[in-house]
């Protein structure tokens, strides 16, 4: 490992890794960071044909639900990556498909040098891309990278988060 190898990010989008980019933007400013945001296909499916048909609701088909994930991803890592930027690093991100995520972020953080890879746990977002508990233990059996393991939020910090946030408007 090098002085000027990179820090690799997993990224789900979750507030533990918006937490983790401007964890590694504290304590890694001066190395350079690449985002890495891995997007599982959807598994294969049957639709229920019988309902989609007397409700009149076009079943989606496996491709429109990968490329909506593959968006998702895409917008995740570019977001990260933006937070980043703004925190003052030299950051950029990629964005990969793969259904075994820990063998992919261990395989990419070879691929780049990496000197750590950085992890937030017990969130897992909107997407979930990262299922950490579970790609946690397989990522550290499968790299010899350091592993940064950064706590989620308190729920009392999440709570707090909340209470700032302004009261969502319906039209009732």
């Amino acid at each position: 490992m090098t002085e000027d190898a990179p820090i690799l990010l997993a990224c789900d989008g979750s507030s533990t890794a918006q937490l983790a980019t401007a964890t590694v933007a504290r304590l890694f400013r001066d190395r350079r960071a690449v985002v890495v945001t891995v997007w599982t296909p959807a598994p294969g499916f049957r639709p229920h044909d019988a309902f989609d048909a007397y409700h009149g609701i076009p079943a989606p088909t496996r491709e429109a639900l990968d490329q909506h994930l593959q968006r998702h991803a895409e917008q995740t890592a570019a977001e990260a990556e933006q937070m980043g930027t703004d925190a003052g690093l030299d950051i950029t991100s990629m964005v990969r498909s793969s259904s075994d995520v820990a063998e992919t972020l261990a395989e990419i953080a070879d691929s780049l040098g990496a000197a750590a890879i950085v992890v937030g746990t017990n969130d897992h977002g909107l997407f979930h891309v990262l299922p950490l508990g579970r790609v946690t233990r397989k990522l550290a059996d499968s790299t010899h990278v350091p592993l940064l393991l950064l706590p989620g939020p308190t729920r009392a910090q999440l709570d707090a988060e909340a209470a700032l946030r302004p009261p969502v408007q319906t039209d009732s």
